[in-house]
């Protein structure tokens, strides 16, 4: 198996036993994940530091880095979309 897909699986073990995400429907969700993309779902600017923390973990465990030039985020509020780029 793959370091990427291990990490992958530890990843999100780690994510799904921290209990941040959001609903979507009636169901929570957290990260989707596919191949070696992830996206995560937090609730508040402070949950998604929180989950970037824990992947960061992995990510230095598995010594695998993530390329902040491939990744972005999307804050959406209350009347409020900002797209920022990491």
């Amino acid at each position: 198996m793959h370091v990427e897909r291990i990490l992958m699986i530890k990843g999100q073990v780690r994510l799904k036993q921290s209990k941040i995400g959001c609903l979507i429907g009636n169901t929570f969700v957290g990260a989707l994940a596919y191949a070696d993309d992830i996206t995560l779902l937090a609730p508040t600017p402070a949950a998604m530091r929180y989950m970037l923390r824990i992947c960061e973990e992995c990510g230095r465990e598995f010594c695998v880095s993530f390329n902040a030039a491939k990744s972005a985020s999307i804050y959406c509020g209350k009347n409020l979309l900002v797209v920022l780029t990491v």
